[in-house]
């Protein structure tokens, strides 16, 4: 104890642009997903009315599965900001 007023540590915070760099890569990765569930939905409801464009329908299918998926793990997205910044 360096401080003979506190009886125990105070704990200490994280920065204040870590936190928002944590922010924002949530923020990022729930935008990510939300466009992946639009595309998925778009893709099945092509598939299902049987549209076709210039590329197959199934390609929005799999295009919004890779999208939910990476905006899910950014959403979880402590590990990048352990990496950008480190271990407390």
């Amino acid at each position: 104890m360096t401080n003979p007023i506190l009886p125990y540590e105070p704990p200490k915070q994280p920065s204040i642009a870590r936190q928002v760099f944590g922010v924002i890569v949530r923020a990022a990765g729930l935008l990510v997903a939300l466009w992946g569930m639009y595309c998925l939905l778009y893709g099945v409801t092509e598939v299902g009315l049987g549209l076709t464009r210039r590329y197959s329908p199934q390609t929005n299918v799999v295009y919004g599965i890779v999208l939910v998926a990476f905006g899910a793990l950014l959403i979880r997205g402590e590990w990048l900001v352990r990496f950008a910044y480190g271990r407390d």
